[in-house]
């Protein structure tokens, strides 16, 4: 279990520093028992789910090419991982992201965030965003 509380705190700090996560680590601490204490700050933003009609698609895209840009996946990208603060897509709920992501991590998250964004959005502007965002075509 402690490596699990490590693990989030310490995505916590590097998807921060990336400017994209919606939390940031107060202090992690071994405590009497086996117990492990991980304090961080509330979750920044509006749940994107409340706040599609003022967010275009093409940001939440943007934000994931931030995270892939530092080679981090997130692993769990569904509505309640991600907020809206000031206009920018921010992500939360770091348990299964990975730092230093193999491509096939890389490309679970861009496979997840179509499937969140196409039941939010719509298909077309979704996938167009997905392209504009990695610079792909489809194959």
């Amino acid at each position: 279990m402690r490596r699990a509380v490590e693990h989030r705190a310490l995505m916590a700090i590097a998807i921060g520093q990336a400017d994209v996560a919606n939390t940031s680590t107060i202090a992690l601490s071994d405590l009497e028992r086996g117990w492990t204490l991980y304090a961080h700050q509330p979750v920044r933003g509006i749940p994107l789910d409340e706040w599609t009609t003022q967010t275009p698609v093409s940001q939440v895209w943007k934000s994931l090419r931030i995270l892939h840009d530092h080679q981090i996946s997130h692993g769990d990208l569904r509505c309640n991982a991600l907020t809206v603060d000031d206009g920018t897509v921010l992500f939360g709920g770091f348990g299964a992201a990975e730092y230093g992501a193999t491509d096939a991590q890389l490309q679970s998250d861009i496979a997840q965030l179509l499937v969140t964004t196409t039941a939010l959005y719509d298909a077309q502007s979704t996938v167009a965003a997905a392209i504009d965002a990695f610079g792909r075509t489809p194959s």
